[in-house]
């Protein structure tokens, strides 16, 4: 992994950041359900979505790539804070994945290096990022870079069918052996 640079995304990198971004849904779908059902045509709407972000100001996707391999990827935009807040805007880490291979080797944190590189040139004050706390492997990854919890999301079913929000019937300890570890 000593050839991995770090760049923005084109558009000969989209299927890669597709097959990725397939990656990072499928551990979420498992991690929870009702969150992350995804539509049927879910990979072309998110192809025709990565494909405006790469085009609007406020986003930024980053690639790692080795030699001319997409081992990662990490989307982040400049987002507008209410306006009784300050600062008035701030970064938004959006999604990240880095293949299997790849975890582990600092891929990561040289796309959120990246990422934090723009939020500073852009004059942004500050960074926030969201993540599944029953994903293994992201807690520690985003704890480790400082980034620490101020708030908690739940969601709930409102399907008469179904009881509460349901989480993944498989372990922790499976998924994260399972995936391999950052």
């Amino acid at each position: 992994m000593k050839e991995v640079a770090v760049r923005l995304a084109t558009e000969k990198d989209v299927e890669a950041v597709v097959a990725l971004w397939r990656e990072l849904m499928a551990v979420h779908q498992e991690l929870a359900p009702l969150v992350w059902t995804l539509s049927q045509d879910a990979e072309e709407r998110y192809r025709d979505h990565l494909a405006d972000m790469m085009q609007d100001a406020n986003h930024q996707v980053y690639v790692a790539a080795d030699r001319d391999e997409v081992v990662g990827y990490l989307v982040v935009e400049k987002a507008a804070r209410p306006p009784v807040l300050t600062p008035a805007t701030r970064g938004v880490f959006g999604e990240i994945c880095v293949a299997p291979p790849a975890r582990r080797a600092g891929v990561g944190r040289r796309l959120v290096a990246e990422a934090m590189r723009w939020f500073r040139e852009e004059g942004l004050a500050m960074a926030e990022v969201g993540y599944a706390t029953d994903n293994p492997m992201s807690a520690p990854f985003w704890e480790g870079l400082g980034f620490r919890p101020y708030r908690i999301t739940a969601v709930c079913s409102l399907r008469q069918d179904q009881g509460p929000a349901q989480r993944s019937t498989r372990r922790v300890g499976e998924l994260k052996e399972s995936l391999g570890s950052w």
